[in-house]
């Protein structure tokens, strides 16, 4: 009885691990600017995480996408070396900030940041190919204006307004 246990046990913790092999967690700090990067996933599932913080409130503009490797020999059929299915992403964050499903096909994607603090990228899939799969990822923080910019520009606006108007009367 106890080998048996201690075969399950083995058995449980080698899938866990093997799980968990298969998983990148990628640590940024403070994100500010653009990072860029590409990624190697060996054959199966996957769940790979991005973690970064901003200081002040912030406009996210995010993009993933798979990268295919695969070509027809004459003879021997299609060869797929790198594929992923099903990939798609995700950003958590402060609270319960989460913005859904976002589709990983090179789409960039605009997400408001409104507070500061610590967000996540969350990227799943299913790497096919018989050497795993590739993606790409791009994030790009910028900062969000503040309202007395728009204030600004609206005074300006009503000004050239006012302007044009009276210069319209004065003929």
């Amino acid at each position: 009885m106890k080998k048996i246990f201690k075969t399950l046990a083995a058995g449980a913790l080698l899938s866990v691990t093997s799980l968990m092999a298969n998983a990148a967690v990628v640590e940024l700090g403070n994100l500010s600017g653009t990072y860029a990067n590409t990624f190697e996933r060996s054959a199966g599932t996957f769940i790979d995480n991005i973690k970064f913080s901003i200081t002040t409130p912030s406009n996210l503009g995010s993009a993933a996408n798979h990268l295919d490797l695969s070509f027809n020999i004459p003879g021997i059929g299609n060869v797929d070396l790198y594929n992923i299915t099903g990939m798609y992403y995700n950003i958590t964050g402060p609270g319960s900030f989460t913005t859904g499903t976002l589709s990983a096909d090179n789409t960039t994607h605009s997400t408001i940041l409104n507070v500061a603090g610590d967000y996540q990228v969350n990227l799943f899939g299913n790497a096919t190919g018989t050497k795993g799969g590739l993606y790409a990822v791009a994030l790009n923080v910028t900062a969000v204006p503040e309202p007395e910019t728009y204030a600004l520009m609206l005074a300006g606006l009503g000004l050239v307004g006012f302007a044009a108007r009276r210069r319209k009367s004065a003929v």
